[in-house]
């Protein structure tokens, strides 16, 4: 498994591949669309509710840029999380956490890998 990185040229983005050309990255606008679509395949027609929701910014908090994915060699999003802001009120104190949300990867034996990155 490979470690090393390279930088994206049209993002600017730090890629590491982890072998069979998977490479974990941030999302980013562009990936709006497919994210919906991939959790649709993957988990339903609620997840892509949910995912769209999320994508749009109508979450105070969260934003397409908080999924990290897992991209292959062509591009399509193979594994996907969120991490949905939340505040807990522990007496006078209130703390700011990241709750994983939307979590999916195809059922590939190739990309168990990718999940490595989201544990």
């Amino acid at each position: 498994m490979s470690m090393g990185g390279d930088v994206d040229d049209a993002s600017g983005d730090l890629v590491h591949d982890v072998g069979d050309g998977l490479a974990p990255r941030q999302a980013s606008a562009d990936d709006g669309d497919q994210l919906v679509a991939f959790n649709r395949a993957v988990q339903g027609e609620q997840a892509a509710a949910q995912v769209a929701y999320l994508v749009e910014g109508r979450h105070p908090g969260t934003r397409v840029e908080d999924f990290l994915i897992v991209v292959d060699h062509d591009g399509r999003i193979v594994s996907s999380l969120c991490l949905t802001e939340v505040r807990l009120r522990l007496g006078q104190t209130v703390l700011t956490v990241g709750q994983p949300e939307c979590v999916g990867t195809l059922p590939v034996p190739r990309l168990r890998p990718a999940l490595h990155y989201f544990l």
